[in-house]
């Protein structure tokens, strides 16, 4: 009979999707223990006067000190023993184990040959109850998109002006709504005539074809002349980026500059072979009639996606494990920071706390939301028994491990990680084919029409495609790259956890994939 067939485990269910086990430990194991990591010191010490491994057990421990040998066999007992407890009592958790009883009340009550309590609690997921009557045959409205051909136009204009030549304007010709110009500006409060310090410029470069500054400040300067100086009263919007200015009138006093005007590349094949990887212009169009159709076959697609999983989850509610929470807000904030990195911005290393906290309230709804999909179309799929193709989860998996390089990875984690994101697109396929999607033809908000197909149509490299799976991959070898570089554990609690914790899972493979207890 085995130290772990022994244990005497009670179970409780905690707030938050968590499981508290209180693990009696007979006296006769941590007698055993304790022997064995005090043998294993006598084997080791080395200790003048005395051969290796001949030191008297009581001038060893004169030597090297009872709390060093304690602590040591209180150590391993937490280690094998909180795994064969969970193992035990059958417990799929999230790889999310603390320590609940306090290390130190367990050094002082820690006694070989008496019996021994230690407390843990374990993340789980929650149980989400879900018939198939909620999840399919509904009629569900979602907002479509149509292929224009007029985005690959526009593509092309935008790729056009980026390698447009500036002609600065002479003589009294106004400044109009294709020029870019430069200016000098000022403004004080409408109401109190203070100097606003943050609304002060020189020379500022602005794009009257972009709407990226203030609409009613770039339409003042249309119709200027060089030299000319306006005032204008501005009002800024409610959604202003800097809040101490947010739906306060302004009036600025603008001198207009320089004007110049863009002298487009003309569109032809040398065109296309210097802004793509594409030898005529004719070939360049047709790749980007495919993308952009693909772009809107994509979008719409996700449409769907939300509005079904949105739809589902007005109907239940289940509690969300914060460790998923946690998990998708790094993950997110992650994304954030290599986004801006490759806008060129220079992030910090480490964020600071504030900072850190700042971004984790911020996306903390997005995140809650994303999990509690995540973990429905989990359940969905555990119910419906849909597993993605195996040999569409190899492919991606090859992917993966080519994009990762020589960097070391285990290929049985990647593996586990595709299969749950192909699981998730299989399910919501099965969701579309299974309920009424219609259209919703009411209007969206001004927001939400400037953002559609801005992507697609701003891209600086109109070469490159993208697709959700490729996506994926990218995100999949990041992720393992970020954790190759996790420190190791310190401190004896912190080796508890860790060793506790192996192997690392994801939310989703608990019903595809055997827990620790090989369920």
């Amino acid at each position: 009979m085995t130290e772990a067939s022994v244990l005497k485990v009670t179970q409780e269910k905690l707030p938050a999707s968590r499981v508290g086990l209180d693990i009696e430990i007979p006296g006769n194991v941590s007698q055993s223990t304790y022997d064995r990591v005090l043998n294993n010191f006598l084997r080791k010490a080395a200790i003048p006067g005395f051969r290796k491994g001949k030191v008297p057990r009581k001038i060893l421990i004169q030597q090297i000190g009872p709390e060093r040998i304690k602590y040591a066999a209180l150590e391993e007992l937490l280690e094998t023993h909180i795994k064969a407890a969970i193992a035990q009592e059958k417990v799929s958790f999230l790889g999310n184990v603390s320590l609940t009883s306090d290390f130190d009340v367990l050094m002082e009550t820690f006694e070989p040959g008496q019996v021994f309590h230690v407390k843990i609690a374990v993340d789980v997921l929650p149980e989400i109850a879900i018939t198939p009557e909620q999840y399919t045959e509904l009629t569900i409205g979602y907002r479509s998109k149509t292929y224009d051909p007029t985005d690959v136009d526009q593509i092309l204009l935008n790729q056009q002006k980026e390698r447009a030549t500036l002609i600065p304007i002479e003589g009294d010709r106004p400044a109009q709504g294709e020029d870019i110009v430069l200016v000098d500006f000022s403004a004080v409060d409408k109401e109190t005539g203070e100097v606003l310090e943050d609304a002060q410029g020189e020379d500022v470069q602005i794009d009257l074809s972009e709407t990226n500054f203030l609409p009613d400040f770039q339409a003042a300067i249309v119709g200027m002349t060089v030299g000319e100086t306006i005032e204008v009263d501005v009002t800024f919007p409610e959604d202003y980026q800097e809040e101490a200015f947010a739906n306060s009138t302004a009036t600025f006093t603008i001198i207009l500059n320089e004007i110049k005007e863009r002298e487009l590349p003309p569109l032809d094949d040398a065109f296309a072979q210097d802004c793509s990887e594409f030898d005529t212009l004719e070939e360049l169009r047709e790749v980007l009639e495919e993308r952009t159709q693909k772009a809107v076959e994509d979008e719409n697609r996700q449409a769907k996606e939300s509005a079904i999983l949105s739809k589902l989850l007005e109907g239940i509610d289940f509690e969300v494990p914060e460790v998923l929470i946690k998990e998708e807000t790094q993950r997110r904030i992650q994304q954030l920071l290599n986004r801006l990195e490759e806008q060129g911005m220079k992030m910090p290393k480490s964020l600071s706390t504030d900072m850190q906290k700042n971004l984790e309230q911020g996306l903390r709804g997005v995140s809650v939301e994303a999990v509690q999909k995540d973990l429905l179309l989990e359940e969905i799929a555990h119910q419906e028994s849909i597993e993605p193709d195996p040999k569409e989860v190899e492919e991606q998996v090859e992917l993966v491990l080519k994009a990762l390089g020589k960097k070391s990875a285990s290929r049985e984690r990647v593996h586990g990680i595709m299969a749950d994101e192909l699981r998730k697109r299989a399910v919501v396929d099965w969701l579309i084919e299974k309920n009424h999607l219609e259209i919703n033809d009411e209007p969206e908000d001004d927001e939400e029409s400037e953002n559609d197909g801005s992507e697609a149509s701003q891209s600086p490299d109109i070469a490159q495609g993208s697709d959700p799976i490729t996506e994926v991959i990218d995100t999949t070898a990041t992720t393992i790259e970020d954790d190759l570089q996790e420190p190791s554990p310190d401190t004896a609690e912190e080796s508890v956890t860790a060793i506790a914790n192996e192997p690392k899972k994801k939310r989703s493979s608990k019903k595809a994939n055997p827990g620790p207890s090989g369920e």
